[in-house]
């Protein structure tokens, strides 16, 4: 593979590292686990923002941000680089006051196991002594979509209503599925989970209900159209617990390397908001074709086929494309290590001539894994090679036998299982 093609190999690489970090961003932002409502000038403007100056001299501006839960976990700040001012007091259980700068006009706003609110704009940059208030949403559960799909017969629609009309069911898709309850206006709905589905059947004409999930915040939703008979719905839904399950994990995997070294592979690795540690190893299963050498007169020295082993150590960064799928861009170092057997029946002057040899690679890679529940995952994770450092001997080796040079430089392809602890 010539310079050219490695570089290609990267710029490729590195193209689709920045689509996923595009695709999570537009993840993240159909979450909106924490929302801004009615930014504005209060009408009570409060004397205090004197207390507090910027760098410029400047009196702070004020912004009272009213949260609709508790505020323990919560931070709220103005991006304005270093200005001087961004100062919070809390007043009450509810309010957090921010003191900024004279033109902030972006916030950041964090809250402990949910997706973060980066760079939140408002029309407008606030003036200096005066006072703005806004609401802040922080929601425990997200319903990112609600849409009918099938129409089918009574005998899939069991259970009617008050009323002798048949339910309409409702399938919510969750990564971790939890047990639900829905309030309606009339009555109290309880789920059944199924697989990684929850299923609920809902009155007909339900236009609104509140859901609710073990000890989360509950969320009162609209529906965009009544519930009709006889019709599935299906929604994904999201809850802080699912982020919260996975800010600390470890994990083991066990797979098979199809191409390349062929064999099966064992991993051992660690998660922590979404940075990603691994070790593991592959042990080759194939063998190269049957090597020969000779001393210059034409005497054998040694006879052998060979395989190999790989250890490596990479890091990478979850970022999440669906509600169940990741992808994990990776990027370590591998170590090879070719061995060889000796030939049945040949027998030359010094059979351990040849006999093992090693390469240093570096690897990029990336991972696709999709959730099949809270412990288990599968995985399929394509990955390339690039050659560092071999000694004299798998040199030799290389330029003997093209499969052995593809143990240590190239495409590789691992698909297996991961369990979750």
């Amino acid at each position: 593979m010539t310079r050219k093609d490695k570089i290609k190999i990267i710029m490729i690489c590195m193209l689709a590292f920045c689509n996923a970090q595009g695709w999570a961003q537009d993840y993240e932002q159909s979450r909106k686990d924490i929302e801004v409502t009615n930014f504005r000038r209060a009408i009570r403007q409060e004397k205090t923002v004197d207390n507090y100056k910027d760098n410029n001299g400047r009196t702070s501006a004020l912004v009272n941000f009213y949260v609709n839960r508790s505020l323990k976990g919560v931070s709220i700040k103005g991006n304005m680089g270093n200005m001087g001012v961004n100062r919070t007091e809390q007043d009450g259980k509810n309010c957090l006051k921010l003191y900024v700068p004279d033109g902030t006009r972006k916030f950041t706003i964090e809250c402990k196991n949910h997706m973060t609110l980066s760079n939140y704009e408002i029309d407008v940059p606030v003036m200096s002594g005066y006072t703005y208030e806004a609401n802040v949403d922080i929601s425990d559960i997200k319903i990112l979509d609600f849409k009918s799909t099938t129409s089918s017969d009574a005998s899939y629609y069991p259970k009617k209503d008050k009323l002798g009309n048949y339910c309409g069911l409702v399938k919510f898709y969750m990564r971790n599925p939890k047990d639900l309850v829905i309030q309606t206006r009339t009555e109290t709905i309880k789920t059944s989970k199924d697989g990684s589905t929850v299923k609920a059947y809902l009155p007909k004409g339900t236009e609104s209900f509140t859901l609710k999930c073990e000890n989360l915040e509950p969320l009162y939703y609209s529906l965009p159209e009544p519930i009709q008979s006889k019709v599935t719905y299906e929604a994904l839904l999201e809850t802080v617990s699912t982020l919260s399950d996975e800010q600390r994990i470890v994990y083991v995997g066990a797979g098979f390397n199809v191409t390349s070294i062929t064999g099966p592979s064992l991993a051992v690795g660690a998660s922590f908001n979404r940075h990603n540690v691994e070790i593991g190893g592959i042990l080759g299963m194939n063998k190269s074709d049957e090597r020969f050498f000779y001393t210059s007169n034409g005497s054998l020295i040694s006879g052998h086929t060979y395989k190999a082993f790989r250890a490596y150590a990479r890091y990478g960064y979850e970022f999440p494309l669906t509600s169940f799928l990741d992808l994990v861009p990776q990027a370590g170092l591998a170590l090879n290590f070719i061995n060889g057997s000796d030939i049945e029946d040949i027998v030359g002057t010094d059979n351990d001539y040849m006999k093992s040899a090693s390469s240093v690679s570096a690897l990029l890679a990336a991972r696709f894994v999709a959730s099949l529940n809270n412990h288990f995952k599968v995985q399929i994770t394509p990955e390339y090679d690039f050659a560092l450092s071999k000694n004299d001997k798998c040199k030799t080796l290389n330029s003997l036998d093209s499969t052995i040079k593809s143990w240590t430089e190239g495409f590789s392809l691992n698909v297996g299982v991961m369990v979750y602890f």
